[in-house]
């Protein structure tokens, strides 16, 4: 059993309320706006369900779900909110017993990700669904339990046998830039304080640039039309992305 730190970290006491100062705000954001989307979308099936939430450390996207008949929060680390303290590998739950699950930046700290992905295939019901989140331009943090990062291909290929209904980037070229340079001076939450308008001032930037690009060179002017624009913007561009989202159907058992 791995024992949980005494300081549970600023990020993840944020998840739920994003700010714009954070220097991760523009990760947590979508990353919280994609959840939202999720449960609206397990909402619309009309029934009360069952829902694992793997790896969930504080339970931080908990109050977004209503409606469930079971909640089950699971984790290695023993934090004070977890249900079922096990490995991602070996979940003691019965066959088909979730009707969705929810993983979200859990699979870059798993050793055995092919077998999380099984297990998570065997726990959830058939045509029922998941939602996963991983990160690609990201640093090692958590260390030393850091394994892997993820490319799209690589999630198509590790989740092939699901059907999956979406896979987002979660943030763009310049948006990724700010988040490294913010990254520089997150050492302690001393720092993280103390750096907050430097934050704001990043993030600010990096938001102007994106909205000069996007909505205003390429729509606005209607340059993506031009081969050169779009290939920058769909082959270059789209790669910078700090993390992957995905919403999967659980359709080949």
């Amino acid at each position: 059993m791995v024992k949980a730190p005494k300081h549970i970290s600023w990020e993840i006491l944020h998840r739920q309320h994003p700010r714009f100062y954070q220097y991760s705000y523009f990760i947590l954001k979508e990353i919280k706006k994609e959840i939202i989307f999720f449960a609206d979308q397990i909402m619309k099936r009309g029934k009360k369900y069952k829902i694992l939430d793997m790896g969930c450390w504080n339970k931080p996207y908990a109050m977004f779900f209503s409606w469930y008949e079971e909640y089950i929060w699971s984790d290695l680390i023993e934090w004070s909110l977890v249900d079922v303290i096990c490995d991602n590998d070996n979940l003691p739950f019965e066959d088909n017993y979730f009707d969705h699950l929810l993983c979200s930046q859990v699979l870059e700290h798993t050793k055995n990700v092919d077998g999380a992905i099984q297990e998570m295939k065997r726990v959830v019901k058939k045509d029922w669904l998941l939602f996963v989140s991983v990160p690609f331009l990201f640093p090692e943090h958590a260390c030393p339990r850091d394994y892997w990062r993820f490319t799209r291909f690589g999630l198509q290929e590790k989740f092939k046998d699901f059907e999956m209904l979406s896979i987002r980037n979660n943030t763009w070229y310049f948006i990724t830039i700010a988040l490294f340079i913010n990254l520089l001076f997150t050492k302690g939450e001393t720092m993280r304080t103390i750096f907050t308008p430097f934050f704001l001032v990043i993030n600010s930037i990096a938001f102007l640039l994106d909205f000069l690009l996007l909505k205003v060179v390429c729509q606005f002017l209607g340059l993506r039309k031009i081969r050169f624009i779009h290939w920058i913007i769909e082959n270059t561009y789209k790669q910078f992305t700090s993390d992957y989202m995905m919403i999967l159907k659980n359709s080949k058992k």
